[in-house]
């Protein structure tokens, strides 16, 4: 499939099934980053309750000739249905992504780092509300969190502090366990 100018090979995309995705009217959306010759395909997605998206995920370099360079099978990005699930720092070299690994606790923020090929997650906050993200400097980022409250809770997290895991890697030798802000 063509979506916005990069050849995607849907067959190589896990849980990419065409009957189930016609049934439940799942659309895509590709989140390009040109700085980083990289794109976020969120794919699949539906409505999971009112206004919640759920949908998975795949990320690509090189638009003339894409490499699939992540596409775990259990993750899920949640998002509402007005905001967008992955954001790219200025220098487009960390992807922010809304979500994680299925659960039914805080949606988690998975900070993917292109350039070295890895991932990690952090995850605090309320049950249905992934955080807001703001870039202070190329190294440190200020997330906004809902509490159970409705109050914004603020976090500074440095690149540096996160427990980072390989991409390469298996998803299910990680241990799946989410790491705390």
């Amino acid at each position: 499939m063509q979506i916005d100018g990069w050849q995607i090979d849907e067959h190589k995309l896990h849980h990419f099934d065409p009957k189930w995705r016609a049934k439940w009217h799942a659309r895509d959306r590709l989140f390009e980053c040109e700085a980083a010759d990289a794109a976020c395909l969120v794919y699949s997605i539906t409505e999971i309750s009112m206004n919640r998206l759920t949908g998975r995920l795949a990320v690509y370099q090189g638009k003339t000739n894409p490499a699939l360079i992540f596409n775990p099978r259990n993750f899920e990005c949640r998002f509402w249905d007005s905001e967008d699930p992955v954001e790219y720092s200025r220098t487009g070299r960390i992807l922010f992504v809304k979500g994680g690994v299925p659960s039914s606790g805080p949606v988690p923020l998975t900070l993917i780092d292109l350039d070295r090929r890895r991932m990690a997650v952090v995850c605090k906050g309320e049950l249905s509300f992934a955080p807001a993200v703001h870039e202070i400097t190329e190294r440190t980022f200020k997330l906004d969190f809902i509490t159970e409250q409705g109050t914004v809770e603020s976090a500074l997290i440095g690149l540096d502090e996160l427990e980072w895991r390989d991409l390469r890697k298996p998803w299910r030798l990680w241990g799946l366990r989410l790491g705390r802000a």
